[in-house]
């Protein structure tokens, strides 16, 4: 195997120089060579992933009540008097994956974001 020229390397490209890493790397078959992908994780966090969607879903619900005279699957903008209420975590849905997660969010980010 042999060396690579560094400054030839250093005017390539993130993708370029992945590529020609991984040429480097196989060049030799007496060595395995792990590829790992994109270094993205194979796993996510998946409570406020719920919480995402639990605010997604009332934002269409929200979304829907305003239009709520349209035929089914449009919505409109929703009508910011009185959304705080309706927006209550605690009651019927405090069972729902996510819903927990959110109720502790968003008192947080009214405070620090506010």
């Amino acid at each position: 195997m042999t060396k690579p020229d560094i400054s030839k390397l250093a005017s390539l490209s993130p993708f370029e120089l992945k590529d020609e890493l991984i040429k480097l790397a196989s060049s030799d078959a007496d060595r395995l060579m792990l590829n790992a992908g994109r270094g993205n994780p194979n796993f996510l966090a998946t409570i406020p992933r719920h919480g995402f969607w639990q605010l997604g879903l009332f934002a269409m619900r929200e979304s829907e009540r305003s239009f709520s005279y349209m035929p089914e699957g449009v919505g409109g903008f929703p009508r910011r008097e009185g959304i705080e209420e309706r927006f209550d975590l605690s009651r019927a849905i405090a069972h729902v994956p996510g819903v927990s997660f959110l109720a502790g969010a968003c008192p947080m980010c009214a405070t620090s974001l506010a």
